[in-house]
Parts: C-alpha cells; sequence; structure tokens
C-alpha cells in the first residue's frame, strides 16, 4: 500500500480536510462569488489599462453653499437724525466713514443670535454710500459667519489682503479685506440688502448703476465681524483699472485700521477722524 492510502487510512482529519477541500471547489465553480467593489476597482485598472486612463471625474462631491442667515426679527427704524463717528453694535465699536448715515434695516437671526445693521448715507437725493455690519451678539461666543472665510477669496476681487496674524492671536484669527465690483441689477443680495434697496426705492433715492464693495471679515476666539461697505463706482462702466481704485485702496487700508481697533473696543474718535475724515474718491 502506498504512503497516500496508509495516510488516508490512519488519518480522519486529512480525509475530512480532502473532502471539503473538493466539495468546496466544485461549489466555487458552479456558484462562483461576487468580487466586492472595493477590490474590483483596484484590480479592473490593472487588468485593463484603457479603464485605469479613463476619467470618471471626481469621487468627492461637494456641499453646496450654505444658504444665507435667516433673519427671524427685522425693523425699519424710522427715518431721523444721522448717525456719524463711532457706533456701539454687538459689543463692539463700528466706526462710521464721514458722512451722515440712517439706518435702513435692523435684524437678528435666532439661529445664530447674529444681528446685522444696514446703513445708508444719502447726499441730495443720491445715494453715495451702504454699510452692511453682521456680527454674534456680545454673548454668542466664537464660531464662523456664514461662508467662512470665502470672502477673503473672491475670485473677481480687484484688490484683496489678507492681514497676517500672530500666534498670540489664536487658531480662530482671520482677518482680510476685499474689493469687488458690485452692479445692483445684476447682484443677488441677501434678504438684507434687498430689504435696504427696497427701503431706498420708496424713499425715492437713486442708487448708482454700479457700486465697488469693500467687504472686511475679522475673526478670533471671541466672535466675528463683518463689513461691506458699497460705494460708488466713479470710474464709470467697463473694468477697472489698477490706476483708477488707487486712491480708494489707500483709503481701505485707513479705514481697516480702525475698524481692527474697533473689534478690540480700543478705537478713540481722535484716531477715526484722520483716518475717514473724506470721502475715498474725494
Amino acid at each position: 500500500m502506498s504512503a497516500v492510502g496508509r495516510l488516508w487510512r490512519r488519518a480522519p482529519a486529512w480525509r475530512l480536510s480532502v473532502a471539503a477541500a473538493v466539495a468546496f471547489t466544485v461549489l466555487a465553480a458552479m456558484f462562483p462569488p461576487t468580487l466586492p467593489r472595493w477590490l474590483f476597482e483596484r484590480v479592473a485598472p490593472a487588468a485593463n489599462p484603457q479603464a485605469a486612463n479613463r476619467d470618471d471625474g471626481p469621487r468627492y462631491a461637494p456641499q453646496p453653499p450654505q444658504p444665507p442667515p435667516d433673519y427671524g426679527i427685522a425693523a425699519f427704524p424710522p427715518a431721523g437724525p444721522g448717525r456719524t463717528g463711532i457706533i456701539a453694535f454687538a459689543g463692539r465699536q463700528l466706526p462710521l466713514p464721514a458722512g451722515s448715515w440712517q439706518e435702513l434695516v435692523l435684524a437678528r437671526s435666532a439661529g445664530v443670535a447674529e444681528q446685522a445693521s444696514l446703513f445708508a448715507r444719502i447726499e441730495h437725493g443720491r445715494l453715495t454710500g451702504l454699510l452692511l455690519a453682521a456680527s454674534p451678539g456680545p454673548v454668542s461666543g466664537g464660531g464662523l459667519p456664514v461662508g467662512g472665510f470665502a470672502p477673503c477669496f473672491a475670485p473677481d476681487a480687484i484688490a484683496h489682503q489678507i492681514i497676517p496674524s500672530t500666534a498670540a492671536q489664536g487658531p480662530m484669527a482671520r482677518e482680510c479685506w476685499t474689493l469687488t465690483a458690485f452692479d445692483p441689477a445684476q447682484a443677488r443680495p441677501d434678504e438684507l440688502l434687498r430689504g435696504g434697496f427696497d427701503r431706498l426705492d420708496r424713499m425715492a433715492v437713486a442708487v448708482p448703476d454700479r457700486l465697488l464693495a469693500m467687504r472686511y471679515l475679522r475673526t478670533d476666539e471671541t466672535g466675528w465681524l463683518t463689513v461691506a461697505l458699497l460705494l460708488p463706482d466713479r470710474a464709470g462702466p467697463g473694468s477697472v483699472a489698477p490706476h483708477d481704485t488707487a486712491r480708494l485702496q489707500a483709503w481701505i487700508r485707513r479705514y481697516v485700521t480702525v475698524l481692527h481697533k474697533g473689534f478690540d473696543g480700543t478705537l478713540t474718535a481722535g484716531e477715526l477722524t484722520p483716518a475717514v475724515a473724506r470721502d475715498p474718491e474725494e
């Protein structure tokens, strides 16, 4: 008797293993299993070079943009004496550019405890400035505004600056400003701006066909502040050349300095006056 025959008679466990292997092999041939998807994605390119070179597009679907804040409480203060200088806003100091500013809309969003105010500067029946400020309340804590840091990276910016932060300011410290063109007829403003433009229309105030928008953002662990300042574009239609905005950019840098101090609550009237005593285009 051969060695295999003697092993077959004396090793029942070996006999069971051989029988099971044969049975499972027959079953696998009759009912082949389906390859897992992850294995197929790794094996298929190697077996099919053309499939490996085919671009099936990105596998990550970006999240849709966040909707603008839903201001549940909005008020339209009656016209009264204009406001000038430094005003209190959301527990901080908000410096207003030169001139008299009327508050058009006051709003609050319960979801993120955000408050916002829209101010207009009206001279001789024409709009010469529109300022929108938004911030969480003084006890709302940190977080980020809707859209995060997107205003710092506007792809159509005429000019922009990301202001470096120091380690002492904390990991949430960010500060930037951008300057872009703003066409009231083409833009899709949020509900606060829409309410402001509607009120200006009811007041028979002439709105320039073309504006320039300066957007400012600052954040730290105590909260954040956004300011959007719309000014008439006196360069006229068409693209804005760098030399047309040189004076405006110099004014913006002075204004950003006082916005920075206002965020910290350290701004004085003596510092505000030289920075924004004149209109940026004068």
